[in-house]
């Protein structure tokens, strides 16, 4: 008892556990050892929730679930452990190229033999990475279904360095045309700009690029763009 108390108050819960557990094997009816124990659980979840919580603020989502899986070692039958690994699992961000695009145009997936710079001299990762082209009197944009399933998209949208001089204009639309986000007139001389929207409610969402300039192409990067529940 004394022993355990002091594991609790260290935080040191894989001894604690390993202590009590052998002494309840020993001594299964003792109502002391019994309640010390139940607060180890309590104290340890909690400890958990905290910690978990943490990550999934600083979006350290690989660190989340490594956690959670040394603790259902010391901790093997906790629901709330079960409960937070839902919890990290649902807060995971879903790429934009795991999406289905139900209907696009001028919208093409970067592979590694494209264009993955942009005018200022950043080099992109092809694995979450789209190209939009407007140009021609073609409308670029792609429409995704949410079912109302998330709250926010996220990425970064740049001119590629294979655009042409002249402007253009990023936007997201919520259903029923609603704008929900627009970038403002981008050219060759805009740096990248780091995307952050509320899509709450949003059953459908499409994301286009108008260029008032048809003589020239006007051509985005769309970035590892992702999407939270």
């Amino acid at each position: 008892l004394t022993n355990g108390t002091q594991y609790i108050s260290d935080g040191k819960y894989e001894e604690i556990f390993g202590l009590l557990d052998n002494a309840l094997e020993a001594n299964p009816n003792d109502s002391e050892l019994t309640n010390l124990y139940n607060t180890a659980v309590t104290s340890f979840e909690e400890y958990a929730a905290t910690t978990v919580d943490g990550y999934i603020q600083n979006e350290q989502f690989d660190e989340a679930t490594a956690f959670l899986s040394d603790a259902e070692d010391i901790l093997p039958d906790s629901q709330k452990l079960t409960e937070l690994r839902s919890t990290v699992q649902d807060a995971v961000p879903v790429n934009l190229s795991d999406m289905k695009i139900s209907e696009s145009d001028n919208f093409e997936k970067v592979d590694e033999l494209g264009v993955k710079e942009d005018v200022i001299g950043n080099i992109y990762s092809p694995e979450n990475l789209y190209k939009m082209t407007d140009d021609d009197y073609m409308e670029s944009y792609a429409t995704y279904y949410l079912n109302n399933k998330y709250k926010r998209i996220k990425g970064r949208i740049a001119v590629a360095d294979d655009s042409g001089k002249v402007s253009g204009q990023f936007t997201i639309y919520g259903d029923n045309g609603k704008i929900l986000y627009n970038s403002g007139e981008m050219s060759r001389t805009t740096a990248p700009i780091d995307v952050d929207v509320d899509i709450s409610g949003v059953q459908w969402i499409t994301i286009g690029v108008t260029n008032p300039d048809y003589a020239a192409k006007f051509k985005l990067l769309v970035s590892d763009f992702v999407l939270y529940k």
